[in-house]
């Protein structure tokens, strides 16, 4: 039974949105919402995105690579991709400290 194009697209976007409004909402409750701790996550919303719409895109990945795992190339690219943008994140607010520590 195939997937229709709503939820594809609806399932995942719902899924992502009640984990980052649950793990968000319980990082600003207990007072853990340091800059560091909200870096990481975004890159986790980030990666959960890409998680979420890699398994329900399967088929379709599968079909168009003509390889059946291509959806766990994908989860790992887009992992490294979350790497990635916390390590921007990180060093963009390095810098905003040091211009700021200067002034």
């Amino acid at each position: 039974m195939s997937l229709s194009i709503g939820e594809r697209i609806l399932v995942p976007a719902i899924g992502v949105s009640v984990f980052a409004a649950l793990s968000g909402g319980f990082m600003f409750a207990v007072g853990g919402a340091t800059a560091r701790i909200r870096r990481i996550w975004i890159a986790s919303v980030f990666f959960m995105l890409c998680f979420g719409y890699s398994v329900f895109w399967q088929d379709k990945l599968a079909g168009f690579t003509g390889w059946q795992s291509t959806y766990s190339a994908v989860i790992a690219i887009s992992f490294g991709l979350a790497l990635l943008l916390h390590g921007f994140l990180t060093r963009r607010a390095l810098r905003k400290e040091s211009v700021g520590n200067t002034v």
